[in-house]
């Protein structure tokens, strides 16, 4: 009879630490709906991931003949060269109320165009449903922008993009509103 106790014991412990695990970007990546990646299937993904682990450099042929890269992944972040006009990042971020029963979501900067740049930033839960963007950042430039996440913090930086007149990036420059950044507290919001 105790036997059953320790055993039903050990498999609700098992099953409480899955259930509390936090979400890695690496489970995020793996997950991620082949309309959010269509240059790399499942097994691409999973592929770029084992080389990295195994020190090589993850690199694998995509969907369209050319080469997606893995330039890093960490538990909370990920940057990825899709195309060579194509780069994302991933950033998890913590959520003050759960969202598809996790406390995090994932803010997605995708960044277009080799010479002249373009991004679009984007917030999903971790089940890939998107979110109103409005909701996690205060307001963006009108004009095109260039945007970065960074690695370590929890950070977006946005810079005019290279389609702006250089009479509008003159005035910008002058008024110290060429780069703009963005801390997350329960959302992005503008740092003076």
């Amino acid at each position: 009879m105790s036997m059953r106790f320790i055993l039903l014991g050990l498999v609700v412990s098992a099953w409480s630490l899955t259930a509390t695990a936090q979400p890695s970007m690496r489970e995020a990546f793996k997950q991620a709906p082949q309309a959010l990646l269509p240059y790399l299937t499942e097994n691409d993904r999973l592929d770029l991931i084992d080389f990295l682990d195994s020190g090589m450099k993850a690199e694998a042929k995509n969907q369209l003949g050319g080469k997606s890269e893995l330039l890093r992944l960490t538990d909370r972040f990920l940057s990825l060269r899709l195309s060579q006009g194509l780069s994302m990042k991933l950033r998890l971020l913590d959520s003050p109320q759960p969202i598809d029963s996790v406390s995090q979501v994932i803010c997605m900067v995708r960044t277009y165009g080799i010479d002249c740049q373009e991004s679009t930033v984007q917030f999903y839960s971790l089940k890939w449903r998107q979110l109103p963007t409005a909701d996690y950042l205060d307001a963006l430039p009108q004009e095109t922008f260039v945007a970065d996440l960074d690695e370590q913090e929890s950070l977006l930086t946005v810079q005019p993009g290279c389609d702006i007149e250089a009479k509008a990036v003159e005035e910008k420059q002058k008024e110290g509103k060429w780069v703009v950044k963005y801390k997350w507290s329960s959302k992005f919001v503008k740092i003076d």
